[in-house]
Order: structure tokens, then sequence, then C-alpha cells
């Protein structure tokens, strides 16, 4: 998680990205823990490139993980509410 803080925006992107490809790989082993982290971070850029990583978990799930994915899905948009009422940018592209 040390390289979302980097200053060069492409090491931080493709942290987000390997990071939710590592969760994707055991959704309920490291998927609580990033959303601990997106509740402990105050930070918007490192908030924002959880969000981006909980993107990439739900579009690495397999069609067979549909009920995990939806699980997911819900979470992200409650994140997105959250966001929204609480007045942080945050840009939601489809997946």
């Amino acid at each position: 998680m040390l390289e979302m803080r980097d200053t060069d925006e492409k090491i931080r992107n493709a942290a987000a990205f390997a990071i939710g490809g590592l969760v994707a790989g055991s959704v309920p082993k490291h998927f609580p823990i990033l959303l601990q982290y997106l509740q402990r971070t105050t930070d918007s850029v490192e908030r924002s490139l959880v969000l981006h990583a909980i993107k990439e978990v739900m579009a690495a799930l397999s069609t067979s993980d549909i009920r995990l994915s939806l699980s997911i899905r819900r979470v992200h948009e409650r994140i997105f509410w959250i966001s929204l009422i609480s007045g942080m940018s945050y840009s939601k592209k489809k997946i």
C-alpha cells in the first residue's frame, strides 16, 4: 500500500490495479482489509485509489462468483453515496 502514496500518478494507479488483482484472488480474506483501509484513510487521493482497487476486484470476479460480485457492488454503491454526501469527489465509471 506504500506505492499508493507515491508522487508519480502512474505508480499509484498501477498499485491500485495490482491491489485489486490481489484482493480478487482471495476476496474473503483480503476484501475486509481493503475496506478497513478505506475507512481509516482520510486522504482523498488514497481513498480514490482504494475505490479503483475495489472496481478492479469487481471486474476480475467471474460470473460464477455472481453473488459475491453483487455484494461487492452494493458496498461500492454505498461508498459512492457516502462520498457524495460527504462532499468528496468521486468518479463512478462503468465497469
